[in-house]
């Protein structure tokens, strides 16, 4: 999957997903473990970029594939 937008200032789970590459269901998991922070744009939750770049920087891998 490409992204939509590169220079997207916020991802949605699939966008997450194909980034790490995983499933966008462990992405979800994360979310609702509350490791990944969200925004919420009306009814759609999206990951903001710089946070999930950090996220992944500071063992974000490790986390999502255990």
């Amino acid at each position: 999957m490409t992204l939509t937008h590169p220079q997207a200032r916020a991802l949605t789970y699939k966008e997450a997903a194909a980034l790490v590459p995983c499933d966008y269901r462990t992405i979800s998991a994360a979310v609702k473990a509350g490791r990944i922070p969200t925004i919420q744009l009306g009814a759609r939750k999206l990951i903001p970029r710089v946070a999930f770049e950090k996220y992944l920087e500071t063992g974000g891998v490790e986390d999502i594939a255990s």
